[in-house]
């Protein structure tokens, strides 16, 4: 009785995760070249910008961010998602 539950919930399981993907299709639009570069703006963007974290402290941060550091293993899991 055990084994047959079993075997019906995962046949359930399977059946719920395969429903739920959708096919992928392609797409001329994203495969074609880009055929004008954007045109450079007016002003520079600024090195740096003011960023306000959840407490209310205020942080000035570079534009261009190149690495960043996790602190623990929820956070490392969430930047994977990204």
């Amino acid at each position: 009785m055990k084994k047959t539950v079993a075997f019906l919930l995962a046949a359930l399981l399977l059946f719920a995760a395969i429903g739920c993907t959708k096919p992928e299709r392609e797409t001329p639009e994203k495969t074609a070249a880009p055929t004008a570069e954007p045109e450079p703006t007016a002003e520079p963007l600024p090195e740096t910008f003011l960023f306000t974290d959840s407490v209310g402290r205020e942080l000035e941060l570079p534009t261009n961010i190149e690495r960043v550091a996790v602190s623990g293993p929820l956070a490392q899991i969430v930047l994977f998602a990204l």
